[in-house]
């Protein structure tokens, strides 16, 4: 705005608010130079309404004030009035509104109601709206005189700078000529809301490509004035554009937001990066997979290939960077070797393995010796022993090196299913940490030397077992870095029970031969005994009980006859 446009506005407003003042005194002093028996006056009793309520027909709200409203909103003002004066008459009555020109969200309008010869009342009524807005009123109004509710009279509405103007003519007093009149007005200047459209590629919402690949972004907005991005970009943007995303190899997502006069606007697009392609990769030995045999103290030949991979490395029985493809040989081997592979891409690696185990060769440099007692009997250690379900084993091992010097032996005990682990594990009755089950490493034999393992495992209970006896098989392998050996003990599990039967005791001892013949035999000689050898006095005992039997049966007799001699006496 230019200064000349702010200084002409600022005569506008001075010669409106000038204007108003001349014309509230000349209300003023007309009223006062009328003289009246009865001088109407206007809605003045405690029955009367609110003189000025609004209501928003497109939204259907009830009379009230304030009103809240949206963007071309149709808005109603009911001006209510009545003469309160009984016999008086109110000539050349009006009614006008005074309302903002200018864009607003607090839309203030003042009524006025006054006539020649009555002074003048007032109200104000505020419509409520998000965005600035101003009123625009239509040409006519709708009079409701005399308590009229319907069929109303056609009021021609008088358009003044920032207000509307009727006449109603002269109103007589009391309550049968109170009445109303409805101004229809429209909100208007409202403001085009932004809109707003992104696009990867050409497309909206999701949107995938390649693996480490860019998209397009581009953007296009109406009824704004600026644009941000936020999300995966950030920063001011044009109102249209393009930008590239650069390389991505995971999700993104862009918001652009665009604001104008009506409000702001927003839209999002994803760019989906496609995953990358797994590494695979393939270890044969001698064109095989899995474990190869080869004679002893030869070589395999050990080819791999792989795909979606950018390097390999060995480890195992062979270490280094390895090509993606090629081949290698493992030299003449004399034990067991295990070569593993692992290959890397995009993100994410594989890798594969393959044994080579020679054979046709006995090593005789060392001993295993693998041996089970029952804790539960006591028994020895022994090769094969027999057990009842849930009893307790001691488990030993014993590795002896002969003329030469076993370097990093590894120790591993398989234990079959019905036999538990139960840890206490010792090197040479000492305690230690380590796994037996997945291999513990007992370090270096020097020659002639021996080390032994031992640890606790215990029998599964009854259920785990079948009734009669199952064999278990306990190995042991001792792996050393130029020998391997084995060795096995057997745990013979006794369910000696019958499918269905209870188990019922047979005597003090469960033996058959014992509690129904010799325990008898023997009570019977000790009794005998006791008897010859007078310890136990039988003799003395029974005549001294027959003794005080006698007593007892003589005095029962006596008491007999007493009772006989009183019953006689009495019925005589």
């Amino acid at each position: 705005m230019t200064y000349t446009n702010i200084f002409k506005s600022k005569i506008n407003i001075v010669l409106i608010l000038s204007a108003l003042v001349v014309f509230s005194l000349g209300l003023v002093s007309q009223a006062n130079a009328v003289t009246c028996t009865a001088c109407p006056e206007f809605n003045c009793g405690s029955g009367d309404l609110e003189l000025l309520v609004v209501k928003n027909r497109t939204q259907s709200t009830g009379w009230q004030d304030p009103v809240s409203a949206g963007c071309g909103d149709r808005i109603a003002f009911q001006v209510y009035y009545r003469n309160c004066v009984e016999g008086s008459v109110a000539n050349d009555t009006k009614i006008r509104i005074d309302y903002p020109d200018y864009d607003t969200t607090n839309i203030s309008s003042i009524a006025y109601l006054w006539a020649y010869d009555a002074d003048y009342i007032s109200d104000t009524a505020t419509v409520n709206v998000s965005t600035p807005q101003r009123l625009t009123f239509d040409s006519t109004a709708k009079w409701y005189p005399n308590q009229t509710t319907s069929n109303p009279t056609t009021l021609t509405v008088t358009q003044h700078y920032r207000s509307v103007e009727v006449s109603l003519g002269n109103i007589q007093g009391g309550w049968p000529s109170q009445g109303y009149v409805t101004f229809e007005a429209t909100l208007s200047g409202c403001s085009a809301v932004p809109i707003v459209d992104i696009k990867a590629n050409g497309y909206d919402g999701t949107v995938t490509i390649p693996y480490n690949s860019s998209a397009n972004l581009t953007w296009t907005s109406s009824n704004a004035s600026s644009c941000s991005a936020s999300g995966a970009w950030s920063g001011t943007k044009s109102i249209s554009g393009s930008e590239s995303t650069g390389n991505i190899s995971y999700s993104r997502t862009y918001t652009i937001t665009c604001t104008g006069s009506g409000g702001s606007a927003s839209d999002t697009v994803t760019v989906n990066a496609e995953s990358s392609a797994v590494p695979t990769v393939d270890i044969k030995a001698n064109g095989y997979d899995g474990t190869v045999t080869i004679p002893y103290n030869s070589s395999a030949n050990l080819s791999w290939t792989s795909s979606n991979a950018s390097s390999c490395y060995a480890s195992n029985a062979w270490t280094g960077s390895k090509y993606t493809s090629g081949n290698e040989s493992t030299g003449a081997l004399t034990y067991s070797r295990t070569y593993t592979i692992t290959c890397t891409g995009s993100g994410s690696s594989a890798s594969d393995s393959v044994t080579v185990s020679p054979q046709g060769q006995t090593y005789t440099d060392f001993s295993v010796s693998k041996t089970i007692r029952n804790l539960s009997k006591g028994t020895v250690y022994s090769d094969l022993v027999y057990a009842e379900p849930g009893e307790v084993l001691t488990v030993g091992i014993v590795v002896a090196a002969g003329n030469s010097t076993l370097y990093n032996v590894v120790v591993k005990d398989t234990l079959p299913s019905g036999l538990i682990y139960r840890d206490e594990l010792k090197v040479d009755n000492v305690l230690t940490s380590g796994d037996i089950v997945n291999g513990l490493n007992i370090g270096t034999l020097y020659a002639g030397q021996q080390k032994t393992i031992t640890f606790r495992a215990d029998l599964a209970s009854a259920e785990s077992f079948s009734f009669g006896q199952t064999q278990l098989t306990n190995t042991a392998l001792v792996t050393s870095s130029s020998y391997s050996k084995s060795d096995t003990a057997k745990v013979v599990v006794s369910k000696g029970a019958v499918a269905g039967a209870t188990t019922i005791s047979t005597g003090l001892t469960n033996n058959l031969f014992l509690d129904s013949f010799l325990l008898p035999l023997l009570a019977t000689l000790l009794l005998i005994w006791l008897f010859k050898s007078k310890i136990v006095r039988f003799e003395e005992w029974l005549d001294r009980r027959k003794g005080q039997y006698n007593v007892f049966k003589s005095k029962k007799n006596l008491q007999l006859k007493i009772a006989k001699i009183k019953a006689k006496e009495f019925f005589n």
